[in-house]
């Protein structure tokens, strides 16, 4: 037998059977989307032969079996929607031919191994919606085949790495929902088939770089509900394929460039709640929300901060059924709750510098 392709969707219970273990010549697994419990046998490390492993939204547990590191043929696995535990397996760098690797919505901890980096001819990587913790690591600039790169929802700290500049190939970068600090990295403009960029929800400082209008592809870049600060650049009136923008959430001063009125494609553009954006929204311009900004001269909080976020929040594209879509992100109340309240005491000292 080398394939077992017709079991997926289905009810079936039970654990993965060990012996599956001696099909030898299988390539392809696919017991996706049923009610499997156990864990991943360590048996399935002996399927050399195996290209395509589909166990993805079960219910099975344990850890991710350092064996699967045999599978040097290996080019799509997809173990996401599981609980499994543990960290993700250094001897998973060992699968040079791997192209889809989906491990999200686990709950798996430790690092990123810096090991994932040997993986050229990787083209998505999910690990979003974990408890990852550590750094980014600088090797993933490596991965020069990277389509899709789904980091988010994680507890990742340190900054962004500027190596993830060299990922030429890059269209979807989610670096959503961690704890990462340091400067957008001005290298991120050198992904000129980036199509959507979305690292909001950290702790990122500095200013957007005017690099980022060199990204003509781009379509949705989500910045928002950081700590960026400067104005907003004028060079992001070159992106012309842009339909959602947002900034909301930050530190931003000066007034919303009239290039952006440019943007004939543009659906949603939010700068809500920053400190000190000034003047009159471009013509042409749709605008989901300018609460919390001295745009409209006022401030949006007149007593306690709410937890209901910014009006007009845009949603992000729909997650799609494929293995390596992702969800919907959004920030946090807490997190909104934190940067209103700043926004509030910010705005009124701004009203009075826009005003002058």
């Amino acid at each position: 037998m080398t394939t077992l392709r017709y079991l997926n969707s289905n009810s079936l219970t039970g654990t993965v059977p060990t012996e599956l273990g001696e099909l030898t010549a299988m390539t392809y697994m696919n017991l996706q989307s049923n009610s499997l419990t156990g864990t991943v046998p360590t048996e399935l490390g002996e399927l050399t032969a195996m290209q395509n492993m589909n166990l993805y939204t079960n219910s099975l547990t344990g850890t991710v079996p350092t064996e699967l590191g045999e599978l040097t043929a290996m080019q799509n696995m997809y173990l996401n929607f599981n609980s499994l535990t543990g960290t993700v397996p250094t001897e998973l760098g060992e699968l040079t031919a791997m192209q889809n690797m989906d491990l999200n919505s686990n709950s798996l901890t430790g690092t990123v191994p810096t090991e994932l980096g040997e993986l050229a001819a990787m083209q998505n990587m999910n690990l979003n919606s974990n408890s990852l913790t550590g750094t980014v690591p600088t090797e993933l600039g490596e991965l020069t085949a990277m389509q899709h790169m789904d980091l988010s929802s994680n507890s990742l700290t340190g900054t962004v790495p500027t190596e993830l500049g060299e990922l030429t190939a890059m269209q979807h970068m989610y670096l959503t929902s961690n704890s990462l600090t340091g400067t957008v990295p001005r290298e991120l403009g050198e992904l000129t088939a980036m199509t959507l960029m979305d690292p909001n929800s950290n702790s990122l400082t500095g200013t957007v770089p005017t690099e980022l209008g060199e990204l003509t592809a781009m379509q949705h870049m989500y910045l928002n509900s950081n700590s960026l600060t400067g104005t907003v650049p004028t060079e992001l009136g070159e992106l012309t394929a842009m339909q959602n923008m947002n900034l909301y959430l930050n530190s931003l001063t000066g007034t919303v460039p009239t290039e952006l009125g440019e943007l004939t494609a543009m659906q949603n553009m939010d700068v809500s709640y920053n400190n000190g954006l000034c003047g009159t929204i471009p013509e042409n311009v749709e605008v989901s929300s300018t609460a919390g900004t001295s745009l409209n001269q006022d401030c949006p909080i007149t007593g306690e901060p709410t937890t209901s976020g910014p009006t007009g929040i845009p949603t992000m594209p729909p997650s799609t059924s494929s293995p390596t879509a992702s969800p919907s992100h959004s920030p946090t109340a807490s997190a909104t709750t934190i940067n209103q309240t700043n926004a509030y005491q910010q705005c009124q000292a701004a009203k009075a510098t826009c005003t002058s």
